[in-house]
């Protein structure tokens, strides 16, 4: 996956969403904020542990909105705005500069290769990065 990815993300929530353009790039950009103060707080040095943050925090932004993203038959049908949101924050957070997102930048390389806690098969983050991979070959 690649930072190019994150505009036609974007574009894509943007439609999902029914939001402008300005009012998602803020929001993504108060979750990344958000998401990264809680890494470094917390100390949180495990990825899967950083992708259940941002997954918790996600659901709580989308409940906002009144979007349920609970068990249920109305999640399944919200849960691929849920992973393209799991998806989203992190390519946000790779097209700034590590500085501004360092803890995200460490625990979610943008690279497969450079990860330092290795994913397990079926985590959130690798099912998405699959799927999103299958949608937009390299």
């Amino acid at each position: 996956m690649d930072k190019e990815m994150y505009p036609i993300i974007l574009e894509e929530m943007i439609q999902s969403l029914k939001i402008s353009k300005d009012d998602l790039e803020a929001d993504v950009h108060d979750i990344t904020e958000y998401w990264e103060t809680c890494l470094d707080k917390a100390g949180i040095s495990n990825r899967d542990t950083a992708i259940l943050i941002l997954t918790t925090g996600i659901s709580c932004y989308l409940k906002g909105r009144g979007i349920n993203v609970e068990k249920n038959k109305a999640s399944t049908d919200n849960s691929g705005l849920l992973l393209t949101l799991v998806t989203l924050i992190p390519l946000y957070a790779w097209t700034r500069p590590a500085d501004n997102y360092p803890k995200i930048h460490d625990l979610i390389p943008l690279k497969q290769g450079a990860r330092r806690n290795p994913a397990r098969k079926k985590d959130m983050l690798s099912q998405v990065e699959d799927i999103l991979q299958d949608k937009w070959p390299e």
